[in-house]
């Protein structure tokens, strides 16, 4: 246990330690980089949310997605923005992954 001690002390370079393949990183640059990723998406979901009428496009008006409006009630399934959604996501997801690199 001993060697093992001293030969992470000998590999420390800043907050991140190496000792053959496993990499230690500091847990609390990692939160905040998470924190820093969480707040650009609520900043660009509320920025939706509040400018989403003066869109050219409504999200959750596009043609294909399923309205019925009957006696009791309506019935909406917004099929075409679900998958709209998903391409943009993983398309972001993606291109993160791709810079992580």
């Amino acid at each position: 246990m001993k060697c093992f001690v001293s030969e992470i002390r000998r590999n420390v370079s800043g907050p991140r330690m190496s000792f053959g393949r496993m990499l230690l990183v500091d847990p609390l640059r990692e939160f905040g980089r998470i924190m820093l990723v969480v707040g650009v998406v609520l900043v660009v979901v509320g920025g939706l949310l509040a400018f989403g009428a003066k869109l050219p496009f409504r999200l959750g008006r596009l043609p294909g997605d399923i309205v019925w409006q009957g006696k009791g009630g309506n019935f909406y399934f917004p099929i075409v923005t679900c998958i709209v959604l998903s391409v943009v996501l993983s398309m972001v997801v993606w291109v993160v992954g791709q810079l992580k690199r």
